[in-house]
Order: structure tokens, then sequence, then C-alpha cells
């Protein structure tokens, strides 16, 4: 899906986690914030988009990490912490690449999978490091 072109409560979701994805997002803050249940945005957002919240959150900050490591200036483990996986080894899982935050290989492996981390595939939707979406 096009996140440019919802609109809505999904709107306010995305924009919710474009402001906040390098920091600890929890279902219930967003709730409270956004002033909507928990149980409306996940149902409102996984009717928009196809996916839960906590998968969007993951895609997203993978996304930003790829920016970064494309810059090249920033070790693994720092563009990690820098998106919001407070667990150096879980970002590794979630991106599927190997770990070795400081390895020139290591950052090559991650650019090669590039195309796995597109927006179709199988992402975990659980409760995550730094994100907290039980219910959705």
């Amino acid at each position: 899906p096009d996140i440019h072109s919802f609109s809505g409560a999904s709107r306010m979701i995305v924009d919710y986690i474009q402001a906040n994805y390098s920091s600890e997002i929890s279902l219930q803050k967003m709730s409270d914030d956004l002033a909507y249940s928990k149980n409306y945005l996940c149902k409102v957002f996984k009717k928009t988009t196809g996916i839960t919240i906590a998968t969007f959150v993951n895609r997203y900050r993978i996304e930003k990490a790829l920016e970064l490591i494309r810059g090249g200036e920033k070790k693994l483990i720092e563009i990690s912490d820098m998106v919001g996986f407070n667990d150096f080894h879980y970002f590794c899982r979630i991106a599927t690449m190997p770990t070795g935050g400081r390895s020139t290989p290591a950052r090559r492996a991650f650019l090669v999978l590039t195309p796995k981390l597109q927006w179709k595939g199988n992402w975990p939707d659980e409760t995550f490091n730094g994100l907290t979406m039980s219910g959705c």
C-alpha cells in the first residue's frame, strides 16, 4: 500500500510512527496520544494496509536503517540503536542479516539483502524489544 494515500486514523498512525520510530513505541501510548482505543487503531490499520502496526514499525525502522547504512559513516550497532532497535541481535534477526556490526562484509551483506526488505514477505507480528503491540 502507498502510505501517502492513507487518511484518517491510518494516516495518524503512520505520522506518529514516522515521528517516533527512533524511540520506544507502545500501542498504549499511541492510543493515548491519538485518542483512539488500541483495538480501533489495530483494526483500522490492518484493514487499510493489510499488515499490523508492529510490522509497519519494523519495516519503517529497517528502511531508515538502510538510509543510514548507505551513508556508510556509522557502525551497524549504532544504526540499530538510532532507528529504535534496542537490541542489536534482534535488529540483525529482523533484517535477516548476520550479526557483526563493525565489519564491511556485514554492511555489504545487509545491502545485498535489501530486496528482501520490501513491503512484502514474512515479518514477525509480536511484541518486540522497544515495541509493545500485544493484541494487534
